[in-house]
């Protein structure tokens, strides 16, 4: 993955096997969540990986990025759950976060749902609460990870 070369920091776990009974489990959540069949670069992270983690110490930057438990959720290194929901009353669908302490921000990356288009979405918060509502970065999860390479967070 391009991330290794460019951050050879990163981390990026690979705890998914190719059980067929985890294939399956994942195939189902694939199926009740078949808004996401709209991006095959996420489901091909899905499968290959449990999640990816990258902390820059230079910006002190935080980025998590959500991947597949057996267990039918989404969750990072198999530990790590989101705190809300997976799809939120709005319809968006949380897959990760980038949490800067210096400017007392997070923003959490997002798939809409109820969207027609593919794409990925941010919304900002600090300490006071949202700062925007939910914008759309990128039309791809592959141009979100290149976004990802190109500002180095």
């Amino acid at each position: 993955m391009k991330f290794e070369k460019e951050f050879p920091e990163v981390l990026i776990g690979n705890f998914y096997k190719s059980a067929d009974s985890e294939q399956k489990e994942l195939d189902d959540f694939i199926r009740e969540n078949n808004f996401l069949t709209q991006d095959s670069d996420y489901i091909d992270y899905l499968k290959r990986f449990s999640a990816l983690s990258y902390f820059n110490p230079l910006t002190d930057g935080d980025l998590t990025l959500f991947g597949f438990d057996s267990g039918k959720t989404i969750t990072f290194l198999n530990n790590e759950f989101p705190e809300e929901p997976l799809v939120d009353d709005n319809g968006y669908m949380l897959i990760g976060h980038l949490i800067r302490p210096k400017e007392e921000e997070q923003i959490d990356f997002y798939f809409n749902s109820k969207s027609v288009k593919c794409g990925i979405f941010v919304k900002k918060t600090n300490s006071e609460g949202s700062l925007k509502n939910y914008e759309l970065l990128c039309p791809s999860f592959s141009e979100f990870l290149e976004f990802l390479l190109v500002q180095k967070i």
